[in-house]
């Protein structure tokens, strides 16, 4: 009797541990909410001397992001897309054009499917500089860093928009901010960006960040927020090039009705 007992309460516990597990682990996440801030950078150039229609594109996370029901997605996780489109410079009176469309990011061992448009482009010079203090005063924690676009913060602190209102917080996973709805689809750039009511990671960008950053030769044709979901960049200068480890602030768009 006394061992009958002592198996049942063992089973009870087991099955106890198990169900307490499954409420704590994360649940299955098959997509990412409209309005989720994925900031990345390029480990490989962007160059439509080299790519063609078909060839894939890779871009590595910036910083940890939050998702739905308790998902964190690692810094460095890889968001695949594909060249939809590209047109290097034939003549001096040509357009040099390059057309990318991102599908999925991938999460430890699972693709998440996404749909995502450009809010901003930084060159390499641009994002490498939000790394240093724009004012130092001789330790990390006690100097300014300023983002992409504006923004400023101590290490551990409050973000201040250009503004100095308070808009989100520099922590040890990196800048999470609300973001600044901006509409710049009738300027050179045909960008439109989403506000935010959250906290978005952002990497080295701004909460008003929306645009293109320390490139004077590439415009933004398309965003990537149109029913072809393709990112489209132009150079009236030369064949239009991306270096690598430049970076971008892509934002997940719903999907169309």
């Amino acid at each position: 009797m006394k061992i009958s007992v002592a198996i049942s309460r063992a089973v009870l516990s087991l099955i106890f541990c198990s169900c307490a597990a499954a409420a704590q682990s994360p649940q299955p996440v098959s997509s990412l909410p409209a309005g989720t801030a994925i900031p990345v950078h390029f480990p490989h150039a962007l160059d439509a001397a080299n790519l063609k229609v078909g060839d894939a594109v890779v871009a590595k996370t910036d910083q940890t992001i939050l998702g739905p029901s308790g998902l964190r997605i690692p810094r460095g996780s890889q968001l695949t897309g594909t060249v939809m489109e590209v047109q290097p410079q034939a003549s001096s009176s040509d357009h040099s054009e390059l057309a990318i469309k991102f599908d999925s990011l991938h999460v430890r061992d699972r693709a998440i499917p996404v749909r995502v448009a450009l809010r901003a482009l930084a060159s390499f010079v641009d994002s490498y500089g939000t790394r240093s203090p724009v004012v130092d005063n001789g330790t990390p924690d006690g100097s300014v860093y300023r983002q992409v676009g504006g923004d400023y913060f101590y290490q551990g602190d409050v973000v201040y928009s250009n503004e100095w209102d308070e808009v989100g917080k520099a922590t040890h996973d990196g800048v999470v901010v609300k973001l600044e709805g901006r509409d710049l689809a009738n300027s050179r750039n045909h960008v439109f960006c989403e506000s935010t009511d959250t906290v978005q990671a952002v990497g080295v960008f701004a909460s008003g960040a929306c645009g293109v950053y320390g490139f004077t030769d590439i415009t933004v044709a398309a965003s990537g927020a149109g029913d072809s979901g393709a990112i489209r960049f132009s150079s009236a200068k030369h064949t239009l090039k991306i270096p690598r480890e430049s970076t971008a602030l892509l934002q997940v768009v719903a999907a169309s009705e």
